[in-house]
């Protein structure tokens, strides 16, 4: 079963590097977290500011990383995760 808990940037970082074919590690976030089946983690998502001023309004995000190892349902879980923390959040 799948599920999702905080993660430090420094760690969500560190999972991007690993995991990820193209992308870099992001600098700065609003948020970060990480998907787990049982112990094991198997994706993460961080969520900041979006880069584009004109859309940087202060109620919205960007979702700069989703990153998973190929778990069935993970993106889905990171992406639907960070829709519940951001309205939560206005």
């Amino acid at each position: 079963m799948l599920s999702i808990r905080p993660i430090t940037l420094r760690e969500a970082n560190s999972y991007v590097a690993r995991h990820h074919r193209h992308n870099q590690p992001t600098n700065g976030h609003k948020w970060s977290v990480a998907c787990y089946d049982g112990d094991r983690l198997c994706g993460v998502a961080i969520a900041g500011q979006p880069i584009a001023r004109k859309l940087d309004d202060g109620r919205t995000i960007e979702i700069r990383r989703v990153c998973t190892d190929g778990t069935y349902n993970a993106c889905n879980i990171l992406y639907g995760a960070c829709a519940r923390i951001a309205r939560e959040m206005k």
